[in-house]
């Protein structure tokens, strides 16, 4: 997890009928992370963010892609292969114990 020193995180949700909108923003002394579409991003366009330092706002776009189809194929990978699951379980417990 990346350590900003953030202050706050706030998030939004609005549900207006047939539209839904989201957005996740952090912030911190050094700058300001907003991401598009904080939980589920569309697998048929690109996924972006905003980072702020002071006054440069730098937007971040992440190739289209399917997360679930790939977080299934690594996790069947490791398991036909017997390598490392892609996310260990000590993730969720650090996580778990962060709260």
């Amino acid at each position: 997890m990346l350590d900003f020193g953030a202050r706050y995180v706030d998030l939004h949700l609005l549900d207006a009928g047939l539209r839904h909108t989201s957005a996740s923003i952090s912030s911190a002394p050094a700058g300001r992370v907003e991401i598009e579409i904080p939980f589920n991003p569309p697998p048929d366009r690109p996924c972006r963010l905003w980072h702020q330092r002071g006054a440069e706002i730098k937007e971040i776009a992440f190739d289209t892609c399917d997360q679930y189809t790939i977080e299934g194929d690594l996790m069947s990978e490791a398991i036909l292969n017997d390598t490392p699951v892609p996310t260990p379980l000590q993730d969720a417990n650090s996580q778990h114990d962060r709260d």
